[in-house]
């Protein structure tokens, strides 16, 4: 049974991603910082599903799952880093410690848990011919062009994508790929919490001028499953000759 690791296992990305992997046959180690998994994965048994609770601002609570991950002794198959938090304000008004949390969580998050699944990955097999390892990281459409209102979540997100790529290129001699994947709107709590018990996703669908922000061309905004099923994909060996790449999934709203 080959295992993968999913960080922010009970946010919406996180846990749409969770159920398409268990889907398409991969058992999962979820993680997140609540003490419980999210009760859409309490029909699971333990050959397809752990939990543990991890916070990925800790080098020791992410080399603690690691280890965890490690004792189970079976074939690692790669990881998605789902973790991460958001947050809209101008810069100007945005507080060092803000700024601070977002690297945090973001961008160190994302740096541990490459290191410490990698490290993993390369005991268990040093090389890998068949390039059918992988290690996706979620980041942002924010990591690839300026947000009026997303300055500092875009450069913490913009941090992630490049230690990811760059991982990438130091773990291709041992058969190990690392891809970004960039959504864009999507319908998770982390956006539908701010619109107030209102459906607002005609704003970011529209386009805003003002600040400067594109429309999304298909008229919708992502559901977590939409970005799953591009975190499966990757993971898979169906996309092994595939290492370093910055997956957009918005839309058509950054060009």
């Amino acid at each position: 049974m080959s295992w993968v690791i999913v960080t922010g296992a009970n946010g919406g990305i996180g846990t749409a991603t969770v159920h398409q992997l268990i889907r398409d046959g991969y058992s999962v180690y979820a993680a997140d910082m609540a003490p419980e998994p999210a009760e859409s994965f309490a029909s699971y048994g333990d050959a397809t599903f752990r939990y543990a609770q991890v916070d990925v601002t800790s080098e020791e609570s992410v080399a603690a799952l690691a280890h965890s991950v490690a004792a189970l002794e079976q074939e690692i198959q790669g990881a998605v880093l789902a973790a991460g938090i958001a947050h809209s304000q101008s810069l100007l008004d945005t507080s060092f410690e803000t700024w601070k949390k977002l690297q945090a969580v973001n961008a160190d998050g994302v740096f541990l848990c490459l290191r410490e699944f990698a490290r993993i990955m390369i005991a268990q097999a040093d090389s890998d011919p068949s390039n059918a390892r992988s290690l996706v990281t979620i980041a942002s459409n924010a990591a690839r062009t300026p947000r009026a209102e997303f300055g500092a979540y875009g450069a913490s997100k913009a941090a992630a994508l490049r230690v990811s790529t760059s991982f990438g290129l130091q773990l291709a001699a041992h058969g190990i790929r690392v891809n970004v994947v960039c959504p864009g709107t999507t319908r998770t709590p982390m956006v539908t919490d701010a619109w107030d018990g209102e459906d607002q996703s005609a704003l970011p669908i529209a386009g805003n001028p003002a600040t400067y922000r594109l429309g999304i061309p298909l008229g919708r905004i992502a559901d977590p499953e939409d970005i799953a099923r591009v975190n499966s994909f990757v993971i898979s060996p169906s996309s092994r000759h595939m290492t370093m790449q910055e997956l957009v999934v918005d839309g058509g709203a950054t060009l």
